[in-house]
């Protein structure tokens, strides 16, 4: 009686057991190869030859069938695994990023869960003693750029948890430093998708790689509201009805163009005011309607150069361009977009 009264009160959990029936003793024993296999390579493996398997429940001293498999269609076996927790300081307080880990002969091998935006893997050698992480980042996972930036910040204060502060080597930097410029060329993303008035999914970030300068020189434009200089050159102005000019003259000339961009699969069109300086006239062509030609040249104390800023809407740009005179300065001093996105990221 008192054993019962404590089988009713005790908090141990039941256990649950397994008892698996092989179609014979050849298959008992592949069986167990396949369990050597797991155990060596960590890999799932498939099992034929199993006829039932039966499940038990123990509540102290006795012992209850539950269930009864006897149609077994496949058995997969899996090395075992418990979930354990590294500490890492993220954000300002203490959190904990999980692993599965395996203890396999020769390794242990800790992995991320199953779905994870940036899956890690990390394995002990137990023989030669050496530790090696590695990492497969899954842009398309997350639903938008905020858990993108979530996962690839958690990563980064992974890293910095696993290496002691003052430990520095190649392996350590080069990941560091790829995850912070990733997370910094996220939050400019963000910024820019705000600008433009569009949804930036992370599953195409990959695949406009190639088109990563034209964004962060949008990135400038649209969000930081930068001038930008280039050394693009006027050639001529056709169809000028009215203009006092002749020919030696330096003039300064304005011009609004309409630029479309197909960015991240959505359309994006915005205006830019264009300001070319140090353009000197060289020929004036008119014709009997009196609309004239008129060619530039430069001089190589004082070259050509552009300088652009940019707007969202023609009315926007049309209100710039008036106000031209008011802001000059500002178009004439302009930096190249090299050196202006070198600045934004010193200052990150």
């Amino acid at each position: 009686m008192g054993n019962k009264l404590k089988d009713l009160f005790t908090e141990e959990p039941d256990e649950l057991t397994g008892i698996i029936h092989f179609a014979n003793r050849d298959s008992y024993q592949k069986f167990v190869d396949k369990m050597d296999e797991v155990y060596v390579d960590g890999k799932p493996a498939r099992v034929d030859g199993i006829k039932s398997i039966q499940f038990n429940m123990n509540d102290g001293d006795n012992q209850y069938q539950i269930e009864e498999q006897k149609h077994i269609k496949q058995v997969i076996v899996y090395p075992y695994q418990e979930e354990i927790n590294i500490p890492i300081e993220f954000r300002g307080k203490q959190e904990q990023f999980v692993f599965h880990r395996k203890i396999l002969q020769d390794k242990i091998e800790l992995v991320t869960p199953v779905g994870a935006i940036v899956e890690v893997l990390i394995v002990l050698d137990t023989k030669k003693e050496n530790v090696r992480l590695t990492y497969t980042t899954y842009d398309e996972r997350a639903k938008d750029i905020q858990e993108l930036i979530y996962a690839y910040e958690r990563m980064f204060a992974l890293i910095d948890s696993l290496y002691a502060k003052d430990f520095n080597n190649d392996e350590k930097n080069r990941m560091q430093l790829y995850f912070k410029e990733s997370i910094s060329y996220f939050q400019r993303l963000e910024e820019l998708s705000m600008s433009l008035g569009i949804c930036i999914e992370p599953a195409l970030i990959k695949s406009e790689k190639d088109s990563q300068g034209m964004i962060e020189r949008l990135y400038l434009l649209c969000v930081k509201k930068r001038k930008i200089r280039s050394n693009d050159r006027l050639n001529s102005i056709s169809e000028v009805s009215v203009m006092e000019c002749e020919v030696g003259q330096e003039i300064l000339t304005t011009h609004i163009y309409k630029e479309d961009y197909d960015l991240f699969n959505k359309k994006v069109t915005i205006y830019t005011v264009s300001c070319m300086f140090n353009a000197i006239v060289s020929k004036i062509e008119k014709d009997k309607e009196g609309t004239m030609k008129i060619y530039f040249t430069d001089s190589d104390i004082k070259p050509m150069y552009r300088s652009y800023s940019a707007h969202m809407t023609l009315q926007e740009a049309e209100k710039e361009r008036e106000g031209l005179f008011d802001c000059i300065d500002q178009y004439r001093d302009a930096k190249k977009f090299l050196e202006q996105f070198e600045e934004i990221l010193e200052n990150k």
